[in-house]
């Protein structure tokens, strides 16, 4: 009859209706592992900014180190945000919110006095378009499209990544998003230059991906404080042939982990010094069995960790 038929299309529209918010809730779950906001999460970026002023001073790059941690989250107008510390490797520090739309993916910032302003739609599929907003402090909107949409292989593992071109009025950003890291790379233009912006660490659900710099800093020992607990010298010779002398000093007795690491992040050598004694230790490392090229060596204490960049050259 027409009544149970009517019936009939009311239980299928309803059973259609649940698919399709199914399969959209699904698709946008998915994408937020683009963005991973969750406390204790951390990323380290090199940062290269190119000066192209014409005039003095000269034309230059600045390069430094900059660390983003998620410390606690928040609530701001009665939204969810997580709180985002910023530290740089030339003593700048900034806070900031972020936030996620669960129900479109979109990924809001919120710095200052400042509204809320979109940095990313999450949900983007290739070539697929979303109004952008640069930092408000610019006053600069843009439309950002979605170029890219694949996977590669990062930290030694298969990834799915999308990247995006945002078109502002007066210049142009680009950046990369990958499936449970985050941002990767980030570059954009101003007037007189452009700065870009290279992941080097990430820390994302208590996975570490990489290796931190810890700013690059830890081997000079002008910045050091015996609080870090490790003083770790220039390794020498550097670039060196065979063998590098490494030469560290403690302040209290510690058992001292020493990682080596390839250019992809690969752990490729690791020493255990258990119960050493307060003072300066040297330890000869041989690199006879690994090519040639840039290794990263690591102190660990397993409280704080210093770095140091070698050369070698068979």
């Amino acid at each position: 009859s027409l009544e149970n038929l009517v019936k009939i299309m009311k239980i299928l529209f309803f059973f259609a209706t649940i698919c399709i918010l199914t399969n959209c809730f699904a698709q946008v779950d998915s994408s937020l592992k683009y963005y991973p906001l969750k406390i204790g999460n951390e990323w380290e970026y090199k940062v290269e900014v190119k000066d192209e002023w014409p005039t003095w001073p000269p034309p230059g790059t600045d390069l430094f180190y900059e660390m983003r941690t998620i410390k606690s989250d928040t609530l701001i107008d009665g939204r969810k945000y997580f709180v985002i510390n910023s530290n740089d490797s030339k003593g700048r520090s900034e806070i900031y919110y972020e936030r996620i739309d669960s129900l479109n993916g979109n990924v809001y910032r919120k710095k200052g006095w400042h509204d809320e302003y979109l940095i990313d739609s999450l949900n983007s599929q290739l070539h697929d378009t979303s109004n952008a907003i640069q930092d408000p402090d610019f006053g600069n909107d843009g439309e950002s499209i979605c170029v890219s949409v694949s996977d590669t292989i990062l930290f030694g593992e298969s990834m799915s990544y999308k990247s995006f071109i945002t078109n502002y009025s007066l210049n142009q950003s680009r950046h990369t998003l990958v499936e449970n890291i985050g941002m990767v790379n980030y570059w954009y233009s101003f007037d007189i230059g452009n700065a870009s912006f290279e992941l080097l660490y990430a820390k994302i659900n208590g996975k570490i991906y990489g290796v931190s710099s810890l700013f690059s800093n830890s081997t000079n020992d002008l910045h050091f404080s015996r609080d870090r607990a490790i003083l770790l010298y220039d390794p020498f010779p550097n670039p060196f042939n065979s063998q590098v002398k490494v030469k560290f000093e403690i302040f209290n007795r510690t058992d001292l982990k020493i990682n080596v690491y390839n250019i992809l992040g690969e752990r490729i050598k690791s020493i255990v010094n258990n119960g050493l004694i307060p003072g300066i230790h040297t330890i000869n490392i041989d690199f006879k069995t690994q090519p040639s090229g840039l290794y990263l060596i690591q102190l660990n204490n397993f409280k704080h960790s210093r770095f140091a960049r070698v050369l070698y050259l068979k």
